[in-house]
């Protein structure tokens, strides 16, 4: 089943949606290749500035004015798009660790190719701040190595300070390290509002903010309290942290019914699994997934027929917010299975 999430993309439908041309940067490849190069270029520039300033026959009252405004500059700068331009970053990694490389491990070059080939099924979208971030991470933690080893070893011989050179790079990366941390923290530090206990206990917006995380709650407790343990729950079209939460199992093959699943094994095979074994419980849970193409589920295009199947078979119990699917507002809605 390896070769399956391949199979999906190059044989089925499943990446010809808005949203994943969108995170592969296929919406508008010029724009986001011409970025991925503006960036690169911004980056390689400043370490040439940066490693200029560090040779031996630059007087010292230059070069510590100099690296001081570099870092001011990089604090004020916004380190969140800088994984835009890790691709060219990545393969100049590797042309540089090849070249360099030597008698020592293979490991660095085999490292950066690895990052290199995860980067690939970013597209021309390369990021770190969402969907793909995880796949940045072997490239990032490569170019600290090339920059704070490999890079200054590789000057020191030509009359260039590496130990100077590895302070001020420590401080740009620190610096940037330190600006994303604040970014994420200010998010962190709003999510207020916990509700589960134990293991499960989580933190998310207080409910005058963002209202899902109270009606999330609200719907897990109902569940608990109004079906026995062996109940059977899916969620619509997506919202398996309810079956999580409330242990209950879910009877069908399928963990969402989002418009890329729907255009991987088509709507057909799909409800005759929901026929097939049908959940004691059904959570309608509002999702906007206009990213996708279709706002909402049920929609024509869009699991129409399994919204008709399962208005005919399941009858509401339990409303948490506001009625999915209508509007802005988030809400969950519970149907139980009358067997009709």
């Amino acid at each position: 089943m390896l070769e399956w999430p391949w199979r999906a993309v190059l044989m089925t439908k499943a990446s010809a949606n808005a949203f994943h041309r969108s995170v592969l940067g296929l919406d508008d490849p010029l724009e986001n290749l011409a970025a991925t190069i503006q960036t690169a270029g911004i980056a390689v520039l400043v370490l040439l500035g940066v490693t200029g300033i560090c040779h031996r026959r630059v007087p010292k009252y230059v070069q510590y004015p100099v690296a001081l405004l570099i870092l001011g500059i990089a604090w004020r700068s916004d380190w969140r798009n800088i994984g835009t331009g890790f691709p060219l970053l990545a393969f100049g990694a590797v042309l540089l660790l090849s070249l360099t490389q030597g008698q020592k491990s293979a490991f660095p070059v085999l490292w950066a190719v690895f990052g290199l080939g995860l980067l690939a099924k970013m597209g021309i979208n390369c990021r770190i701040w969402h969907y793909g971030y995880v796949l940045a991470m072997p490239t990032a933690t490569g170019l600290v190595f090339i920059l704070l080893k490999r890079l200054p070893d590789l000057v020191e011989r030509y009359g260039f300070n590496a130990r100077l050179l590895r302070v001020i790079l420590a401080g740009l990366i620190g610096l940037g390290t330190l600006q994303l941390w604040l970014d994420s923290w200010q998010i962190y530090r709003a999510k207020t509002f916990a509700f589960e206990s134990g293991s499960d206990r989580m933190f998310t917006f207080p409910p005058q903010q963002n209202a899902r995380g109270e009606v999330i709650a609200r719907t897990v407790e109902w569940l608990k309290q109004n079906t026995s343990p062996q109940s059977t729950l899916a969620a619509f079209p997506q919202g398996v942290m309810l079956n999580y939460l409330s242990r209950r199992a879910n009877p069908t093959p399928y963990l969402t019914w989002i418009v890329t699943e729907y255009n991987t094994f088509g709507e057909e095979p799909m409800l005759g699994s929901l026929k097939a074994h049908p959940p004691d419980y059904i959570a309608l849970v509002h999702t906007d997934t206009s990213e996708y193409g279709p706002r909402f589920f049920g929609q024509p295009g869009y699991g129409a027929d399994t919204a008709r199947w399962i208005v005919s078979h399941y009858r509401p119990v339990f409303l948490a917010g506001n009625e999915p699917f209508r509007g802005e507002q988030f809400g969950i809605r519970v149907l139980q299975y009358n067997g009709r």
